[in-house]
């Protein structure tokens, strides 16, 4: 489905298949998870409630964005296809980072010669997208925002907006919590999300203790 050339101001959103540098040392599995990251953006993309958002898929990557005029009042609409989007990779165990930003956003398909394409993208909220990715929680979905700015966000998230909420961290905006049914179960999603950190070590220390425990073989013999 071809995208449309736009140059504007608009919501970016800028998707990351987490884990996809491991899945490579295993060519089926990589391809796999690519073929499930390309054939969910193009379900979505088919569903009419999201004519107006263009997404284009790189590698492991998907960068959405608005493509008509009334942007501001479409984040609701962004959200609901990020929400979408995760929920559907989430469910056969594909996990993906979002992140979001307003601002300026130009494509441009161009065809320099034959058996060549290039798309052209640039643009202040395309960066801030982009850049923010990898500080931001493994498969959140998180609005790059601050001041003024989260004002606007509230009032144009909708029903999403009970859903929003300061992050924790140094990354400046609101994470938009995809996962939980009800505004009453952030905390619990948080505190239990943290945990999951916490278990990763325990378990790294675990291995390590075993092995160390272990009777001394050649290992420090010249």
């Amino acid at each position: 489905m071809p995208i449309n050339n736009f140059d504007g101001e608009t919501y970016v959103a800028f998707s990351d298949l987490n884990g996809f540098k491991e899945m490579m040392q295993n060519h089926g599995k990589a391809a796999k998870a690519l073929d499930k990251l390309y054939k969910t953006v193009y379900e979505l993309k088919n569903q009419s409630t999201y004519s107006n958002i263009q997404t284009l898929a790189i590698s492991d990557c998907a960068i959405s964005f608005i493509s008509n005029t009334d942007n501001r009042a479409q984040l609701a609409l962004m959200l609901n296809f990020l929400k979408g989007l995760h929920l559907e990779m989430i469910r056969t165990d594909y996990l993906i980072t979002t992140s979001v930003a307003y601002g300026s956003f130009s494509y441009h398909e161009r065809i320099e010669i034959k058996g060549l394409e290039k798309n052209m993208l640039y643009g202040d909220a395309y960066l801030k997208a982009y850049l923010n990715n990898g500080k931001c929680p493994e498969g959140s979905i998180v609005i790059i925002c601050e001041g003024n700015e989260k004002d606007n966000i509230l009032q144009s998230a909708g029903t999403n907006r009970e859903f929003l909420k300061d992050i924790r961290r140094r990354l400046k905006g609101l994470q938009y919590f995809w996962a939980v049914s009800s505004s009453n179960e952030i905390d619990k999603f948080e505190e239990a999300y943290q945990d999951t950190y916490s278990l990763k070590y325990k378990r790294m220390i675990s291995v390590y203790k075993e092995y160390s425990a272990r009777p001394t073989g050649n290992q420090n013999e010249a």
